[in-house]
């Protein structure tokens, strides 16, 4: 039953602390989905605002002296491999950041939301070869070091970027003629011519970029990078609320355990008898409060057993009172009297004194026997020795040599019982048997005893005149229902004027708790 116990508590740790997990992790994902459109609505544009000169100017600031750079090597050492060096920096260009918020920064480390736009690029030589482009569905093999116009892949636009490239390597600088306006779906495209400036060749023109500009994210778009955010991210939002939903499930399941295993500790000590024992529970909550309803109900039923006890007492002794009274006590009147007649007749008529000695000594002797029975009702020993079984048939075999009632015991599968649930059925048939000898007039009776995984039950019937049980019950008849109901037992008495009388007591215990 312990180690039942012991297991139901893990158990239920184990899914509070599950419990506990998943909550957090659905919390956390919840802030996550609530507070992302709020910070991509605050990282984002209103709307896409792109305007060729900005753009030129910032091609101009932050890209063309690297892109000078790889020109200046390819015009000294052709076909040495700056087109793959080129190529590389065209990639670069393929996904440009627009816009970082910083949320949080501890040291080295920060979190900060990044918006980044796809562009498409392309990198010419004064000749008019692509050196670097992104954006074709052929081969880059096939592409690298041919003429841009004659294979007309420009990124995904090629009509419209023909005139900006070929303005830009013919030194244009009006921004009008760099850029176009892709028609299928309102791309810009813009063009930057990249001089030699640096080289003291400041109108020399090495060659050009172009860059295809898609649609700028707007708030628009914030669902979309909160859903990408989240599904990027799910897996280490699962794993952080994950650790601190079990950390602190499995604290906080420790103390609900811990309270449940002494309140289980209490009644376990209680279904002993052993009610002095209390739960020290002195939280507020719905827990604590059942906890001291438990200490008062343990505290009434103490006292409701003390009472019991003090009761039973009561009325054992007004039984073995009433018991001397009635058999013993007359019994040894009657052999006072007929030692008075012996002693008025021990002169006069030897053997009519004689008679009366002998008159006297069977009564002394029966006086003897009754005492012996009660003495052996106070403290049946086999129980302690024999088992119910045994000390009920010698108890049933001397009672039929005493009263010449003739009886028939049958006892089945009846092993090891409570020493509590022994000494009540013995008792009961004690008082049902003695009762059988004092007032049904009987020839025979039956007694039965059989037990089975569910209870114990003890049946006596007899072939007496039997009673009236709607009548006011004896003193034997509510002393037997209070032994057996005390332990949670139940007796019927069955019985008819004329027909006998049947009584059979059950006891059967208490379900094991889970």
């Amino acid at each position: 039953m312990a180690t039942t116990r012991r297991h139901s508590l893990r158990s239920l740790r184990w899914k509070l602390t599950l419990s506990y997990t998943l909550v957090t992790v659905s919390v956390l994902l919840t802030v996550a989905a609530l507070i992302a459109p709020f910070l991509f609505n605050y990282a984002l544009a209103p709307t896409a605002l792109l305007a060729p000169e900005p753009l030129i100017e910032a091609v101009r600031e932050g890209y063309l002296p690297q892109a000078r750079t790889i020109l200046l090597r390819a015009a000294a050492a052709p076909r040495s491999g700056d087109e793959t060096l080129a190529q590389v920096f065209v990639d670069d260009l393929s996904r440009v950041t627009v816009s970082e918020v910083p949320l949080l920064r501890v040291g080295e480390a920060r979190l900060s939301i990044q918006i980044d736009a796809r562009f498409s690029a392309v990198l010419v030589d004064a000749e008019g070869r692509i050196l670097g482009i992104t954006g074709v569905d052929a081969a880059l093999s096939e592409v690298l070091g041919q003429s841009f116009a004659a294979t007309g892949a420009l990124l995904e636009a090629a009509p419209e970027a023909v005139a900006p490239l070929a303005a830009a390597l013919s030194g244009e600088q009006n921004p009008a003629r760099l850029s176009a306006i892709r028609e299928t779906d309102g791309a810009l495209i813009v063009a930057v011519p990249v001089t030699g400036a640096a080289a003291g060749r400041s109108e020399e023109i090495l060659g050009a970029l172009a860059l295809l500009v898609e649609s700028l994210p707007t708030q628009q778009d914030a669902p979309v990078y909160t859903l990408r955010t989240l599904g990027v991210s799910l897996l280490l939002f699962v794993l952080i609320a994950g650790v601190l939903g079990t950390i602190f499930g499995a604290w906080t399941a420790r103390g609900w355990v811990r309270r449940f295993r002494a309140l289980a500790a209490a009644t376990d000590a209680w279904s002993r008898g052993e009610f002095s024992v209390l739960i020290a529970d002195n939280a507020r909550d719905e827990l604590g409060r059942l906890a001291r309803q438990m200490n008062r109900m343990a505290a009434q039923l103490h006292a409701q057993l003390e009472q019991g006890q003090e009761l039973a007492v009561l009325q054992e002794r007004n039984r073995l009172a009433r018991d001397l009274h009635d058999s013993a006590k007359q019994r040894a009147l009657a052999a006072a009297a007929q030692l008075g007649a012996a002693a008025l007749w021990l002169e006069r008529d030897p053997e009519e004194a004689r008679s009366h000695l002998d008159e006297a000594r069977q009564l002394v002797d029966e006086v003897r026997r009754e005492l012996q029975d009660l003495i052996y009702q106070l403290r049946p020993a086999e129980l302690e020795t024999q088992g119910l079984d045994e000390a009920l048939r010698r108890y049933v075999d001397n009672w039929s040599r005493r009263s010449g009632i003739a009886v028939v015991v049958r006892i089945e599968n009846v092993g090891p019982a409570p020493l509590q649930v022994a000494q009540a059925l013995f008792r009961i048939a004690q008082e049902s048997l003695s009762n059988v000898a004092r007032h049904s007039r009987a020839s025979r009776v039956a007694v039965s005893l059989a037990a089975d995984p569910s209870g114990v039950a003890l049946t006596i019937s007899d072939d007496g005149q039997g009673f009236d049980v709607a009548g006011p019950p004896g003193l034997g008849l509510r002393s037997i229902r209070e032994r057996i109901e005390a332990l949670g037992g139940t007796v019927t008495i069955s019985s008819e004027i004329g027909n006998g009388t049947t009584i059979a007591a059950t006891w059967r215990p208490p379900p094991v708790a889970a």
